[in-house]
């Protein structure tokens, strides 16, 4: 649902996202340059132990708190980024600082037009600003932002250009209607990051 400023709200129907399994991805498929990329839309304890068997073997994790449900604080040193907006950060319990310490790289916090933070767990922050836009619809730029972050980081790129080009392809996101229909391409991400303000 889309308000008349572009912002979305998300009505979730689970269906088959609740009968997925961790064993339905085989072990062949996790190394030490595996990325996963997990979301709170399937069973905790089926991402847990996904995540655990690529801890396992080298590989890193990334989790989006989305949507914001409640998650065991034993999880998060097995979490290299945890990615989530400032009002999941909240269901935490821990302020942004608090968290980012105890997962093994840090808390990124998006924040829609304001951009996104990244809290490191050596105490360090990256600021990324976002894309000067007028939005049409907002839905997908959270998925859209952790997508090309994970891609970007397989792709090798060190965190603050990742954190950038995932901001610059959410706020790309907003302008046209729908979620994977209105989700850039490499060619229009490249060229929108030469646009985002230098931060």
């Amino acid at each position: 649902m889309v308000s008349q400023t572009g912002e979305n709200a998300i009505a979730v129907a689970p269906g088959a996202n609740t009968s997925v399994r961790s064993d339905q991805v085989p072990d062949e498929s996790f190394d030490a340059n595996t990325i996963l990329l997990a979301q709170m839309e399937v069973p905790v304890r089926e991402t847990e132990t996904l995540m655990g068997r690529v801890r396992a073997r080298g590989g890193r994790c990334i989790l989006n708190l989305a949507p914001a449900l409640p998650i065991d604080l034993r999880l998060l040193s097995a979490i290299d980024l945890l990615v989530a907006n400032e009002g999941e950060v909240t269901k935490t319990g821990l302020d942004p600082a608090q968290l980012a310490r105890r997962l093994r790289q840090g808390l990124v916090v998006t924040r829609g037009a304001a951009g996104a933070i990244a809290f490191l767990a050596d105490g360090s922050r990256i600021e990324v600003p976002a894309l000067p836009i007028e939005a049409v619809d907002t839905t997908g730029a959270g998925d859209t932002f952790v997508g090309v972050l994970a891609a970007a980081l397989d792709l090798g790129s060190n965190l603050k250009s990742a954190l950038r080009q995932a901001s610059a392809a959410a706020g790309l996101a907003c302008l046209g209607c729908g979620a994977q229909t209105a989700m850039p391409d490499r060619a229009a991400i490249d060229a929108a990051v030469t646009r985002l303000p230098s931060g």
